[in-house]
């Protein structure tokens, strides 16, 4: 029987995960171009890329760090605000040293991709008004700078100037996302954006609703539903020891911890990418026509594309759940009446997990964000599906934050059985490329409760030993 298992799981790999020798679709090769349009976009990032190393060059020689700008970098954020505020430091000054620090790191990591041509022009201006231009005044932001992150429901932020990757999706709504360093940097700029109703004076669609000081301030002690895992796609290594310890803590705090189940992560995870691909992703390709794909997304790009008689097909074959489910993305939904069948699901389930916190009278859940700490460059997409701990709160319009609060130490590798599962046994791959990496936990809050998310991150930074010292 494991024999004749292992073989469908074979074909399973052979029409959906080939990946040995370059695929063809379309006239497009991933791994090198053949036509003349993809010939051009090759010549366009090659010098996009010469232009972007002549920039960090220039930068690296302006902006270069001294020891007499070094303690700029060093300073926390609500110190660094406090500075600008009071204009002992200057918003010209504190960009040139971020733009020194960010030099030096990409050199390390290559993770800056460009600076904002006018960042300095605006940071001139700013130190020529004869006053202050608000609570963030000068403060230098970059796309990602942390680890930390609030997601809000839907329209408590506004989504004016914001591209989406997928613009007429329906069923999904796009949020902004902040991420910082640690918890107290959120709420700062969280509350900077939502005090005196600036977001709806400025965006009329979005609600009405200034920052909430009482709801932040509140002391009364609160009650958590939790999870270590979900059976659709376990967590592994020390992921679900440290939600044990972070519940601990929260009852430390003076806090009630209690279970609470989840609904199936299949059914979770069927419904968000039904609607996430009802068009069979048919945007996404128009957007990618005679580009290159990036090696990471080649499996779910050329899985899309197998035609959809086949796909149906080979999910009849006994394969297993997350298996049926990729060959089966927006088969359900690609006709009006299925989408409107899978838009209902999504609202059912957020009634459901509502109905279910009223009835353990709950405040907020703690979950975990995936199932190990960190993935190889090359694997994201091959484990798309181990979004199941975070995708569904989008499904459901709930806001969350997420914070480190362990470190992965390598020690539970084998707590759970992978043996049979190509998706397990490629988490755990990557679980073993992730020891020393910081592993994360969710707070997840009723619509509109982000003051209470952020009150409760700020109490975990408090009491984690993981803030104690200094991160890398």
């Amino acid at each position: 029987m494991t024999k004749i298992k292992l073989l469908f799981q074979n074909i399973y790999l052979i029409l959906f995960c080939v990946q040995t020798f370059p695929v063809v679709i379309d006239g497009l090769v991933f791994d090198g171009c053949v036509t003349e349009t993809c010939h051009q976009f090759a010549g366009n990032r090659a010098r996009k890329q010469h232009e972007r190393i002549q920039v960090l060059n220039e930068l690296r020689n302006k902006f270069s760090i001294s020891d007499g700008n070094h303690w700029i970098g060093d300073l926390n954020f609500q110190e660094l605000i406090k500075q600008l505020q009071t204009r002992r430091l200057s918003a010209v000054q504190v960009l040139s040293t971020f733009i020194g620090r960010a030099v030096n790191a990409t050199d390390e990591f290559n993770c800056v991709s460009e600076f904002i041509p006018d960042a300095m022009k605006w940071a001139i201006e700013l130190d020529n008004l004869p006053h202050l231009k608000g609570p963030l005044h000068g403060v230098p932001f970059s796309h990602f700078n942390g680890i930390c992150t609030i997601t809000s429901t839907p329209r408590r932020l506004s989504v004016e100037g914001i591209q989406s990757a997928i613009p007429k999706l329906v069923g999904l709504n796009g949020v902004p996302a902040i991420l910082a360093d640690k918890p107290s940097t959120l709420t700062t700029i969280y509350k900077a954006l939502t005090e005196n109703n600036i977001q709806s004076h400025y965006d009329p669609t979005t609600v009405p609703l200034p920052w909430r000081p009482q709801l932040f301030e509140d002391k009364r002690p609160l009650r958590f539903g939790y999870f270590t895992s979900m059976p659709f796609f376990p967590t592994l290594g020390d992921t679900p020891l440290v939600i044990e310890e972070t519940k601990r803590r929260l009852e430390a705090l003076g806090h009630t911890v209690v279970p609470f189940e989840m609904p199936d992560g299949y059914v979770l995870m069927k419904t968000f990418l039904d609607i996430l691909f009802a068009d069979r992703a048919e945007y996404l390709f128009s957007q990618l026509e005679d580009d290159q794909i990036a090696t990471s997304n080649v499996l779910q790009y050329s899985g899309l594309k197998i035609p959809a008689l086949q796909r149906k097909l080979a999910s009849t074959l006994p394969v297993t759940g997350k298996q049926e489910l990729l060959l089966k993305l927006g088969l359900d939904s690609e006709k009006s009446t299925g989408l409107q069948t899978t838009v209902d699901v999504g609202k059912r389930l957020q009634k459901y997990i509502l109905q279910q916190m009223q009835d353990l009278n709950l405040d907020q859940l703690l979950t975990p964000v995936f199932p190990v700490p960190a993935l190889r460059l090359d694997d994201p997409a091959k484990l798309f599906i181990a979004l199941c701990y975070v995708s569904p709160w989008n499904l459901v319009e709930f806001p969350a934050g997420v914070i480190p609060m362990g470190i992965e130490s390598g020690q539970n590798v084998d707590a759970v059985d992978t043996s049979g599962d190509v998706f397990l046994n490629l988490a755990k791959t990557n679980l073993l490329n992730a020891i020393g990496m910081p592993i994360g936990v969710q707070i997840v809050g009723r619509p509109f409760q982000e003051e209470l998310i952020l009150r409760t991150l700020q109490e975990l930074e408090s009491s984690s030993k993981y803030y104690s010292f200094r991160r890398p």
